[in-house]
Order: C-alpha cells, then structure tokens, then sequence
C-alpha cells in the first residue's frame, strides 16, 4: 500500500494554507482581517476524469464528495467509482484553512472535468476562485470569502468586504512566526452559529484591533507593540467564549515568560501563533514560514 503522504509534493496542482494573524469574526461583520499564506499545503496527488473526490488529512481521516450537483454532497461510500484525491498536510479542522485550500482544488476539478478538447488555463482562474467561493460557504455555513482570497492569491493580505490589499511581508519577517498545534479540532460552522459573550463589543474591538496591527505590519515594529494587541486580540477572544482551557493554559504559560500568542481562526482549537526574535525557540512549538505563492497548477 502506497504511503502518500511519502509523496513528494507537486507543486503545480497545490495550495498553500493560511494563518488568520488579525480579524477572526469581525471579517464576517465587514471589519477588516490580516491573514497570511503559511508552507503547509493542500494538493492534488491523483487527477480523474470524475466528480467523485476523496479528501484525506495527514492523521489519515477521510471522507468522500461528489461535486457534480452545485452544492458538494458528501457520500459514504464510491468504491465503484472513479475518483481525484486531494491530500491535506495537516488534520481537518486545524484553524488553518484547509476548508479554502480543498475549496479551490474542488473547483479546479471540477472545471477540469467541465473542460472539453482543452485544459485549464490562465483566464479560468476567476472560474476556479468563484467556484471556490462557493464551495467555502458550504463548509462554513457563513462566510467572508478572506480564506479563499487568502490561499488564492498567497503572501500577506489585508481583506474587508471581498477588498483585497495585498501588503509586504518584510516587516513580519524579522521575526520567526512560531505555532502551537493544540490538536483539539472544531467545525466552524458550528462556530459562527453559536451565541458568543458580549459579541457586538467584541466583534467591534476585534476590527479595531486588527485595523492597529495592520499599520504596524505596514511601517514596521517592536516586538512589544505587536504582543499588545496580540493580547488584546487573545483576550477578546476569550471573553467571547472560544478560547478551550487547554489553549488559554499554554497562553499564560507565554505570558509568564514575556511573550504573547494568540488562537487563529474561528475558535475551540486550532492553532496558537506568536513572534519571536530569529534567535528564539519555544518547547512545544514549531516554525513556519510565509508563502508567497497561492493557488498553482500546472498550465502546460
């Protein structure tokens, strides 16, 4: 039996995922958000002529799709079909995106089976990104769109009401981005459905918090001045109710030594991240590193 995640990574049918710095559900209320393309991947390791996909994470859970109706319909079994795999280099609800990277490489099979006497070019990359759009609803149940734009186009972006502003990442990388993989995974649809603490306060403060960091990330900073309003952000986010007890423990573990973290994404789990000095290394955690390269395939 093949070990595919052995597999070496082709790089021409694959898209990064992406860490949410600043924004989380403020972004779903018209705020702005910050999120930035990291060097974990989704991608297609097998290409069928079939609506049929199967999608499997790196702990090896899985799940089938068909995608030729509008909406993806998820189904038990296709034993007796053909079909495309995606592989996801990280576990489903990790809070870092894969519902948008397996969104955009959905819609890029499904075009591809769409297609006839041709391949997919250039100019079908609107098709690819409306398609993917889509598609990101249905796994959310509600959605900004700021994943997909995010993994789409890769690198750091400001987004706010389906505007994208594409920011250089230069300042961000004097310093190591370094994540906490808490492994507890949630579903973010249930999340956004759910009733939250003092949510028009928050939600308000979590769009201006985010509106601060991006100026910082624009002109240049301290280390000092982002762990402000990573706690703050972190805070926030607790006093919302999203935040496990697991997660708010490694926080102030950070926090007695002097640095501040924060959880990405929607929330009860997922992934913590924090910035350091080149020369630090925190037990426990990981590097990562920016993507600057989004959505790709193979155009030949």
């Amino acid at each position: 039996m093949i070990d595919i995640f052995s597999l070496k990574l082709n790089p021409m049918i694959c898209c990064p995922l992406k860490l949410i710095l600043f924004g989380e559900h403020s972004v779903l209320e018209g705020g702005s958000c910050l999120s930035i393309c990291i060097k974990k991947y989704c991608e297609i390791i097998e290409l069928k002529k079939s609506f049929f996909v199967k999608i499997i994470d790196q702990n090896n859970n899985f799940y089938y799709i068909s995608i030729e109706s509008a909406k993806p319909i998820e189904i038990n079994n296709i034993t007796e079909f053909e079909y495309s795999i995606i592989k996801v280099n990280s576990y489903f609800g990790c809070g870092l995106g894969t519902s948008a990277s397996i969104s955009l490489l959905l819609a890029y099979i499904k075009l591809s089976n769409n297609q006839i006497n041709r391949k997919i070019n250039i100019i079908d990359t609107h098709l690819i990104l409306k398609q993917a759009l889509a598609y990101e609803k249905f796994f959310h149940y509600k959605s900004s769109g700021v994943d997909v734009y995010s993994c789409f186009y890769g690198g750091l972006i400001s987004f706010q009401n389906d505007k994208i502003d594409k920011l250089d990442s230069n300042h961000i990388e004097k310093y190591k981005i370094l994540l906490y993989d808490s492994k507890i995974s949630k579903k973010t649809s249930d999340i956004v459905q759910r009733e939250m603490k003092n949510k028009k306060f928050n939600i308000e403060k979590l769009a201006e918090i985010s509106i601060k960091a991006n100026k910082l990330i624009k002109n240049g900073f301290e280390l000092k001045e982002m762990y402000k309003l990573i706690r703050e952000a972190q805070d926030t986010l607790e006093d919302l109710g999203l935040v496990p007890l697991e997660i708010q423990k490694e926080v102030r573990r950070l926090r007695s030594k002097g640095i501040e973290s924060k959880m990405s994404g929607a929330g009860f789990g997922g992934h913590l991240f924090t910035f350091v000095p080149r020369d630090v290394d925190i037990d426990g955690w990981f590097e990562i590193e920016i993507e600057r390269c989004g959505f790709r395939f193979n155009i030949d």
